[in-house]
């Protein structure tokens, strides 16, 4: 299993691999956890999200993404606290 870690923001003091490329950290992925809310993600948008990934596979823990457009655009969407 390979986990890539995405944040524009954080400084990767403890070498855990931080980066700072959305396109790499989403490139053939099997699912996207949202755990931080950064305007980014929303500007990326979820149909070039989904290109990029190899499963369109999203959990969204600050229920940053509409799910009726998540689910229009073939992901498969589970917003933490709405299902």
């Amino acid at each position: 299993m390979t986990l890539r870690i995405h944040d524009p923001h954080a400084i990767d003091t403890e070498k855990i691999g931080i980066t700072k490329d959305l396109e790499r950290a989403l490139k053939d992925s099997d699912c996207a956890v949202l755990i931080t809310n950064h305007k980014i993600y929303s500007e990326f948008g979820l149909k070039k999200m989904g290109s990029l990934m190899k499963h369109k596979i999203i959990v969204d823990g600050r229920n940053a993404f509409n799910k009726s457009e998540a689910k229009g655009l073939g992901f498969i969407y589970r917003g933490v606290g709405k299902g």
